[in-house]
């Protein structure tokens, strides 16, 4: 894995989503059905079975696909996932760091847009921005066989890109955006998360 930089008009057509089209907020071909948010005594169990009823949103139209953590093959030459799908909030912080690893297994290599991320929330029976970061020129380059993460919460180690957002109990889709080398497919890469409040 080896960093590169690319002119920033370039970033900003593709780096972060800026615009939504009408799969945003879930009334084009791509319908969302969200569940209902869970308590945190219903989480135990359900692991990742909660997202089957879900539809894979595209939050950014501009985008070629879309390739969402709980549809995608586990043998797809791109998958973005979560560790785990859902956090808990106790005292209004996370209990536990939530990291998101995008793999890529294609051919060639594949451009990936890391610090241009943005968070989504589903809100009032649409997706509503929680937080994101400016566009940026800054990509990093995997090659086949390569990964990167980021971390949504406290991270000791310093081995991911942080995700700085303040979280409410409700449904998230974390979003990065790639390129791919040989096939110039333009990816949005969204993984679907949970958030509840911890006991009290």
């Amino acid at each position: 894995m080896h960093r590169r930089t690319f002119l920033a008009g370039f970033a900003g057509l593709f780096g972060g989503c800026t615009g939504f089209g009408a799969d945003a907020e879930g009334t084009g071909s791509d319908p969302v059905t969200p569940a209902p948010v869970p308590s945190a005594t219903e989480t135990a169990g359900r692991d990742w079975e909660r997202f089957e009823a879900r539809a894979c949103p595209t939050l950014d139209v501009r985008t070629d696909q879309t390739v969402c953590s709980h549809t995608q093959s586990e043998t797809a030459p791109l998958t973005f996932t979560p560790s785990r799908p859902v956090v808990t909030l106790t005292g209004g912080s996370l209990a536990s760091p939530l990291w998101f690893t995008l793999r890529w297994r294609g051919a060639g290599d594949l451009s990936v847009f890391t610090e241009s991320w943005y968070l989504q929330r589903w809100t009032d029976g649409e997706w509503t921005s929680a937080a994101t970061t400016p566009s940026s020129s800054q990509l990093v380059t995997l090659d086949p066989g390569g990964q990167f993460t980021w971390v949504l919460g406290v991270d000791s180690t310093e081995r991911a890109v942080s995700v700085d957002a303040m979280l409410e109990p409700g449904s998230y889709a974390f979003a990065v955006q790639t390129i791919g080398a040989e096939s110039r497919l333009h990816s949005e890469c969204l993984a679907l998360f949970d958030v509840v409040a911890g006991d009290r």
